[in-house]
């Protein structure tokens, strides 16, 4: 008889049983959800045809799959939640479970066990759900297993926030000055944490207002650097830096010394300061340290309304990333922009040509 998708008493979890061409099977379908384990039925029966027409399919074990993974260039972040995943099928005794039996139960197992207990949904997908299913899927175009199909894990919306010249001068104001130069520099670069992070006196050049951006956000494959032109804001935070200004990490601590080599320990530390600075200042919306990036989007596409040239200058692979972190800014907005950005110039402008008037009305 066909599969049929039951119920188990006492338990929420779905189950497949039946027998096709021969084969006798009663298995979890790995869900809850009668949607999901009816498309797990359907992808069970039609291995099993396969396999009874076409031979025994070869079978790999999920950390075969992860090694051949890996072979083509990835990111840290990836390899490093791939060997977490690996080390705990080590320590349950699941080292040589095989591709096609990662199910559901599993997965929500080891989000229990490499997750806090209060992780939020995105946290779960980035840590586990999210490189266990590209290793899957690896293993399927190879014929080792069948798609994946799991639960889908619902996010909730969270209100992208930016803030104003007027918020960002407060908290450039409120800052002890080696964190003040950094956030200056990221208002006016748009430059991410770990690009910020990594940044080296060898890569900047005050006198042609340029930086190279090394560590910039893009898929192994297609690395690549990142130019970005030096506001006069920009220039004047950098320009009172410690330091040779020839080799050496343009940001540092308030010792001297450099912020810990894990971009997610130093990122968390500078996080954390930033928030506190932004309730000192008065800012009582939820922010962080990404806020920047998307204040220097909304304020970029204010001053020059090129949603292309917003995606060049950023380093966004899409028109729609792009699109994402850029927020319609207030049309009055824009000389207040350009004053943070070119604060000095414009006052010496503005100077100036008081100066020019009260000596024509002499």
């Amino acid at each position: 008889m066909p599969l049929k998708v039951t119920r188990r008493p006492g338990t929420r979890m779905l189950w497949l049983v039946g027998t096709v061409r021969g084969q006798r099977v009663r298995e979890s379908a790995g869900t809850v959800n009668p949607q999901l384990a009816e498309e797990r039925r359907a992808a069970r029966e039609a291995e099993i045809y396969r396999s009874a027409t076409h031979g025994v399919r070869p079978t790999r074990t999920f950390g075969e799959a992860a090694l051949s993974y890996l072979k083509r260039p990835r990111s840290q972040d990836t390899k490093r939640r791939l060997n977490r995943f690996l080390a705990w099928l080590k320590q349950t005794g699941r080292q040589n479970v095989r591709c096609d039996q990662v199910m559901q139960e599993l997965l929500d197992a080891a989000c229990e066990a490499l997750t806090d207990a209060n992780a939020a949904p995105a946290t779960k997908l980035r840590e586990v759900f999210t490189p266990v299913k590209a290793v899957l899927r690896h293993a399927a175009i190879r014929g080792w297993c069948a798609i994946p199909v799991f639960e889908s894990i619902r996010q909730g919306k969270r209100r992208k926030e930016w803030l104003t010249p007027e918020e960002a001068e407060r908290i450039v104001a409120l800052s002890p000055s080696h964190l003040a130069a950094m956030f200056e520099f990221m208002f006016c670069t748009g430059a991410r944490r770990s690009e910020v992070l990594s940044l080296d006196w060898a890569h900047v050049q005050l006198r042609y207002a340029r930086a190279t951006l090394r560590e910039v956000k893009s898929r192994p494959e297609d690395e690549k650097d990142r130019i970005v032109d030096l506001p006069p804001r920009a220039i004047a935070a950098l320009a009172i830096l410690p330091g040779t200004k020839e080799t050496g990490t343009v940001f540092r601590r308030a010792n001297g010394r450099p912020w810990h080599p894990d971009p997610r320990i130093s990122g968390a530390q500078i996080n954390r300061q930033f928030q506190a600075v932004a309730r000192e200042a008065d800012i009582l919306r939820r922010v962080s340290l990404h806020v920047i990036r998307h204040s220097w989007a909304s304020w970029h596409y204010a001053v020059h309304g090129n949603l292309k040239k917003l995606k060049e200058d950023g380093a966004w692979e899409s028109l729609d990333m792009a699109d994402r972190y850029s927020h319609l800014a207030p049309e009055g907005m824009k000389p207040e922009i350009l004053a943070f950005w070119y604060r000095g110039i414009i006052a010496a402008e503005t100077t100036n040509r008081e100066a020019e008037a009260k000596g024509s009305r002499k």
